[in-house]
């Protein structure tokens, strides 16, 4: 048996999964690949495929990109990986505390109904992330032009922003207080025609969130726009507002 040359072993051994990211546009990548990297799947994730559409319904607004409550970088790098398959000149600013949640979680937990559970709804929740982590995943796939990561609790982290002005602004920071400080900081900066996107509103898991949107924008010109998606038996509700002037 003659031994294979060591060119061809050598693309024999090498990991599909970056052959196909590096040969293939990321809205065609298969779900394997997207679980390999640690990115979202929009052709198979309802979440996903409703934010990558969102975000495609704002390229022709002015303005920056942010996403608020980044995690493992899940959607960030997705809507990363969007912007520039679609060649927007736009930043997207990654902002989380990659520490998990403070004390406030604690105080939210305790308005929980009875038999609703939510495990995560505490101090330290989300904690198992890192700055590290993050550029990481967004050197793999390639866009370090794109994501700033911007690490800190909100209260900290959003006066330590560029002034910019924004097109489209992905809210998943779960907590009541972080919606708050969010919504005060991005909506004023929105361009008119831009959506946030929420990713937790009317959620019984995160019980303080939807006063506290309804709140906001109860005396403001947008209407909260439900969105679903099925996708593989999987369905996903969110909301979003577009702005209006």
């Amino acid at each position: 048996m003659h031994p294979v040359p060591r060119k061809i072993a050598k693309v024999l051994l090498y990991p599909w999964y970056k052959l196909e990211s590096r040969v293939r546009p990321p809205s065609r990548w298969t779900s394997i690949t997207c679980r390999a990297l640690g990115v979202g799947d929009s052709q198979h994730d309802p979440r996903i495929s409703l934010l990558v559409e969102s975000l495609r319904q704002t390229a022709d607004v002015p303005g920056e990109v942010a996403e608020c409550g980044v995690f493992q970088g899940i959607s960030c790098i997705r809507l990363a990986l969007a912007i520039k398959e679609q060649g927007l000149a736009k930043t997207l600013y990654a902002l989380d505390s990659f520490s998990g949640f403070d004390e406030s979680a604690d105080q939210e937990a305790a308005h929980l109904k009875d038999g609703v559970d939510n495990p995560v709804l505490l101090k330290g929740g989300f904690s198992e992330t890192s700055v590290a982590l993050l550029n990481r995943k967004i050197r793999e796939v390639r866009v370090e032009s794109i994501v700033k990561l911007v690490p800190g609790y909100f209260c900290d982290s959003l006066p330590t922003l560029p002034e910019r002005r924004y097109s489209f602004v992905h809210l998943d920071c779960d907590l009541a207080k972080s919606y708050r400080e969010c919504l005060e900081y991005f909506y004023p900066r929105l361009n008119q025609g831009g959506i946030i996107h929420l990713d937790e509103y009317d959620h019984a898991e995160w019980p303080l969130t939807k006063k506290v949107i309804d709140d906001f924008f109860g005396a403001r010109d947008e209407e909260l726009v439900p969105v679903s998606r099925t996708l593989r038996g999987k369905r996903a509700d969110r909301w979003y507002i577009r702005k209006a002037h």
